[in-house]
């Protein structure tokens, strides 16, 4: 992307908001630690903000690029997600802005500041069956993955990333 931008906005989340004290955000431990290594602001959503452009571009996403194709492999995804997004997701005149997101884009990149240099590795912590609906269990959670997924006896790596 050419950088980062200087504030990240969140919908409230468990994962990085602990508590709020007198508006002042408790963000999680790990998080925090991140959060002050990358040099971003946070902009945490409250639950009667107006997230509808953020939830509209997911939506667009899930019913235009994932919901007819098979997952294969990360990478294949990756590969097939960019081919997409260059022809159709920022290619294609927005109907309410009526501009171009790639063009509006490039205008915008001018202001992003310089991602810092962080080592992130990851660590397989456990593993767990895909069942034949593609979903996995963990922690009393079912969470579902792309079509396509299931094979029988496929097991999923459950990762923890760690940053240096």
């Amino acid at each position: 992307m050419g950088g980062m931008p200087k504030e990240l906005v969140f919908d409230q989340d468990r994962l990085l908001a602990v508590d709020e004290n007198y508006g002042d955000i408790i963000f999680t431990r790990e998080f925090e630690q991140f959060r002050l290594a990358s040099g971003f602001e946070v902009y945490l959503c409250r639950g009667a903000d107006r997230k509808g452009r953020i939830e509209a571009t997911v939506k667009y996403f899930k019913n235009n690029f994932a919901k007819n194709r098979q997952f294969v492999d990360i990478d294949m995804w990756n590969e097939s997600f960019g081919e997409w997004l260059e022809r159709t997701g920022n290619a294609k005149v927005h109907s309410i802005t009526k501009k171009v997101p790639a063009e509006v884009f490039e205008q915008e990149r001018l202001f992003l500041k310089p991602v810092p240099q962080t080592i992130k590795s990851y660590e397989t912590i456990l593993t767990r069956d895909v069942h034949k609906n593609n979903a996995i269990f963990y922690k009393g959670n079912r969470y579902t993955l792309p079509l396509g997924t299931y094979r029988s006896g496929s097991k999923v790596p459950l990762l923890s990333s760690i940053y240096e």
